[in-house]
């Protein structure tokens, strides 16, 4: 089986179009897999979701991997997250926390809010208010609604 180079669907032998997309295969258009960050998250989230492809989160959790390792930051806090759940890899705190935290110093606020309620929480790390609060107001920031409604409510819990 290949995958189809645009969508990254799932092209049986002998195809001559992705049916997902209409992209023809011919030596460049179906590959074994994407070998860019953002194709392979893209085959990632296909899997994830069933979309072209049977749904397989250790599928997913491996294409996610690969563009995660390439610092593609929506794919290193993804894989972050199936580590603390579990889903598609074995549960791993210190591996949710190190991929989580990659994301998050790139900038993304979702990373920063989760990283930030890891420390709240002590969830796969040392409890820590003052990471807790840097992460969370982080995440406010850069306009995380969550955060922002957090630290909100905290400044009004202050006065």
């Amino acid at each position: 089986m290949a995958f189809c180079s645009k969508c990254g669907a799932a092209i049986k032998t002998g195809k001559k179009f992705c049916t997902q997309c209409g992209t023809p295969v011919n030596g460049q258009a179906a590959v074994t897999g994407p070998t860019d960050a953002a194709g392979q998250f893209e085959l990632a989230r296909n899997y994830y979701n069933g979309q072209g492809v049977p749904q397989d989160y250790v599928k997913a959790a491996y294409w996610c991997s690969k563009a995660a390792e390439q610092g593609y930051v929506q794919a290193q806090f993804a894989l972050g997250a199936s580590y603390v759940t579990g889903q598609g890899v074995q549960k791993d705190s210190n591996k949710a926390v190190y991929w989580i935290t990659k994301a998050a110093e790139q900038g993304l606020a979702d990373a920063q809010f989760s990283l930030g309620t890891l420390f709240a929480t002590g969830q796969g790390v040392q409890k820590d208010s003052n990471k807790a609060a840097f992460w969370i107001t982080k995440a406010a920031e850069n306009g995380h609604a969550e955060a922002q409604e957090l630290v909100r409510k905290t400044m009004e819990d202050m006065r």
